[in-house]
């Protein structure tokens, strides 16, 4: 079959297939790019689309060094976080999933770079980057546009004066209610729900009787809470991937370092802007399982249903910040390689699975508990 693909003509007419996840083109810009280029370049079907893959991991590694360099904070957690299978996953396939976690850490890095690096300069070039930052993320996935919240981390006085501030602020959110009512509009014909859900009941038991989804969203954190984590960190594929159990570990290890560890280097966070941080991010959590329970769960179903962990990644640096602890650390150069090659190892490991799972010529492949059992063979 690849020969066969190999062998058709770049001057193929194109075939435009509908999707019935309407995001907006601004989820796919990178993929879009490299794929346009290597077109561009004559390579083969295979090539462009293997072009599309390698061209959104290569943005992704490039946003993940931009916040390293923007933020004066959780550097550890965005390192973690850029590495997670998972992001690197979602980053090298042409899922919008890959471009909504780009700006969401991009616009969390320069937030926390406003809110607390007292040296930068150009406060309002920083702003109008928020402001453009959150008018791509709200186009690309409405539901993170919440994120904008995190600007309440910002001590007024960064701004100058009071009216400075909600002058930034408003353009955050002024640009973030343009992304979001253009592309709705733009797509109001053509939108529509999932049929498995009732969407006039779920709302009116969403209005009514909210109890009832704060019982249900409760029951489904206590029932599916752990697999979230381990889908956060990386169960691939259709969630019929999961990796070796010390992947888990040693993600989740990193993850924990982040938040007990400050870096000598970094700034305080007072506790107000710790508040913010978890507000915001428990926020955005229950909206997202709000927005499930509405399109996805059949009514007088106890659990809510369609969620999944990789949904945590845009908010996961803001959450880090919140549950700082914070114990100042000097960390040696031999500790940073030791990470480093800790991660390497880890994503070896990745790999690996994904390999034997795709294209090992025989495969038994045994999910977790509670997960269907699938078997491949060849």
């Amino acid at each position: 079959m690849a020969w066969k693909l190999a062998a058709v003509p770049v001057s193929t007419p194109l075939a435009f297939v509908g999707f019935p996840a309407k995001y907006s083109p601004v989820a796919y810009l990178p993929q879009a790019s490299f794929l346009a280029l290597a077109r561009f370049a004559g390579f083969s079907f295979p090539g462009q689309f293997y072009a599309g893959r390698i061209g959104g991991l290569a943005f992704w590694l490039a946003v993940i060094v931009v916040c390293l360099h923007q933020t004066p904070v959780v550097r550890t957690g965005f390192w973690v976080v850029g590495l997670l299978p998972m992001s690197l996953h979602l980053a090298g396939s042409y899922s919008a999933d890959g471009m909504t976690n780009a700006l969401a850490l991009l616009f969390t890095a320069v937030t926390f770079r406003l809110a607390l690096d007292e040296t930068a300069s150009s406060i309002w070039l920083q702003v109008g980057g928020l402001a453009t930052l959150a008018l791509l993320l709200a186009a690309t996935k409405a539901a993170y546009a919440p994120l904008i919240a995190l600007f309440a981390i910002v001590p007024v006085q960064r701004l100058g004066s009071k009216r400075h501030w909600v002058v930034a602020a408003a353009a955050i959110v002024g640009a973030a209610s343009v992304g979001i009512l253009g592309w709705t509009l733009t797509m109001a014909d053509v939108l529509s729900l999932p049929h498995a859900a009732d969407t006039g009941r779920s709302w009116r038991t969403l209005l009514t009787h909210p109890l009832g989804f704060a019982r249900a969203l409760a029951d489904t954190l206590a029932g599916h809470g752990y697999e979230y984590l381990r889908q956060t960190i990386g169960v691939l594929g259709w969630l019929d991937t999961p990796l070796p159990t010390w992947v888990f570990r040693v993600f989740a290890m990193g993850l924990v370092w982040a938040v007990v560890v400050r870096l000598d280097d970094e700034p305080r966070i007072d506790f107000r802007q710790r508040t913010v941080a978890v507000v915001v991010t428990g926020g955005i959590f229950v909206l997202i399982h709000a927005i499930e329970w509405i399109q996805w769960t059949p009514p007088d179903t106890p659990l809510i249903v369609g969620y999944q962990g990789r949904y945590f990644l845009p908010t996961l640096p803001a959450l880090l910040l919140g549950l700082r602890v914070g114990w100042p650390i000097h960390i040696r150069r031999s500790v940073i390689l030791a990470l480093t090659v800790g991660a390497i190892v880890a994503l070896s490991a990745t790999d690996g699975t994904l390999v034997r799972r795709y294209h090992h010529p025989r495969l038994t492949w045994k999910l977790l508990p509670g997960q269907i059992e699938a078997i491949a063979t060849r």
